[in-house]
């Protein structure tokens, strides 16, 4: 068992840094969310104690970086975050809509910096081959609550469907059966080319953190831990376990190459993804790659 808590600054972080999303709950992570997402993997919560725009200034959030590093469920997609859009875009949709020529790199990039942070990383259905189906609002409630939860959904969406220039009617119905049947991901037996290599990424992945990230947290997940940014989009965290055992990530979530102080003193990377030059003093990343490195 686990006890652990979901890491909802995880995830603002790391969308607003994908997708540019400003809107709503988001507003208070686009002041540099390459910074905020680096704290979040080193510390848990972003906001720890500090004033909040949605809250008009009011601090948000309670000391987290004393905790051990498995007290934080990371994503970067759940049920909620996609199920309470209107749409129930899942990331590699709105990927594709932004960049469509990018998109699955940085959708790995995204898999990458989930499943080799030391946080319990968690994974939605369907996202470890990216699937096309939505995940849409959809419910089973009788008589009045069932109208009610209908009301309400097009309450809280209407200035982003008139924006949007559609009808009320374009929404999709969370009392609808052909909600529920559109929100179901594809067999394996379906998926297509695209699909079968993000999958057979996501456990080679997978594989990796076991094999380099899960041996350091045999003794005790609490850590001593340390970030930094370079440039708009480029960032590394190093976690120091004691006893010699450390791991560190430098991740560009950005296009242009980027360069970092290389961790551990020539220790070659345990893992890269895209293009990574490791030198004696600094490591320079290109375009939306991560290099892993530990120690033990």
């Amino acid at each position: 068992g686990a006890t652990a808590q979901w890491n909802d600054d995880f995830h603002n972080a790391l969308h607003v840094l994908l997708t540019g999303e400003r809107d709503g709950y988001y507003a208070d992570f686009t002041d540099d969310p390459a910074a905020r997402l680096a704290r979040a993997l080193a510390e848990g919560f972003v906001y720890q104690g500090e004033p909040s725009s949605l809250r008009d200034g009011r601090p948000r959030g309670e000391p987290s970086a004393h905790l051990p590093v498995t007290a934080f469920v990371n994503f970067a997609q759940n049920h909620d975050q996609v199920g309470n859009r209107v749409f129930g875009e899942r990331l590699g949709a709105l990927l594709r809509r932004r960049d469509p020529a990018r998109a699955d790199q940085v959708l790995r990039l995204a898999l990458a910096t989930l499943l080799f942070s030391p946080g319990v990383p968690m994974l939605f259905m369907g996202e470890e081959f990216d699937s096309d189906a939505p995940f849409l609002y959809f419910c089973d409630h009788g008589g009045e609550l069932g109208e009610q939860v209908r009301a309400g959904r097009r309450r809280e969406f209407a200035a982003f469907i008139a924006a949007a220039g559609l009808d009320m009617n374009d929404m999709p119905d969370p009392q609808g059966d052909e909600s529920f049947a559109a929100s179901r991901i594809e067999a394996l037996s379906a998926l297509d080319s695209r699909q079968r290599a993000m999958r057979a990424f996501c456990r080679e992945t997978i594989a990796a953190r076991r094999r380099i990230v899960v041996p350091l947290l045999a003794d005790g997940a609490r850590a001593c831990a340390e970030w930094r940014r370079a440039g708009e989009a480029a960032m590394s965290v190093r976690w120091d376990f004691g006893r010699g055992r450390s791991l560190a990530m430098l991740a560009n979530f950005g296009p242009q190459p980027a360069t970092l102080p290389t961790p551990f003193d020539r220790t070659p990377a345990a893992w890269t993804l895209g293009e990574v030059a490791t030198g004696a003093d600094a490591t320079t990343l290109g375009g939306f790659a991560l290099s892993l490195h530990a120690h033990a």
